[in-house]
């Protein structure tokens, strides 16, 4: 099944506490074990520091594989404007996030 979800969760503060997490996604789901692949179809802004990048996609995919696991799903998840900000991002952020905005969907067999 397909499913569409945003992750919007951010804070702004003077005091070095920032942060962003923001992207839009699609997520396509299979009979499985909790296997996640994850495509982003681009970044805000086009050219990110990779590292972050690569952390942060990191910590959404095992939120997503969390869940997927619980209901004996594979998925693939597509993200779309998916922010990285040089300052402001904290890969670790990124978790909690993904996996509420997947429970909220409910079942996704």
């Amino acid at each position: 099944m397909k499913h569409h979800f945003d992750v919007r969760d951010m804070c702004l503060t003077a005091s070095g506490g920032s942060y962003i997490v923001k992207y839009s996604a699609e997520l396509v789901t299979s009979p499985g074990t909790g296997d996640v692949i994850i495509d982003v179809f681009n970044t805000i802004p086009d050219i990110v520091n990779e590292e972050l990048m690569n952390l942060s996609l990191e910590q959404i995919r095992l939120g997503v594989a969390e869940v997927l696991h619980e209901q004996r799903l594979n998925g693939t998840l597509t993200l779309k404007d998916f922010v990285i900000h040089d300052v402001d991002c904290k890969p670790y952020k990124f978790r909690k996030p993904t996996t509420d905005a997947i429970r909220e969907l409910g079942s996704l067999a």
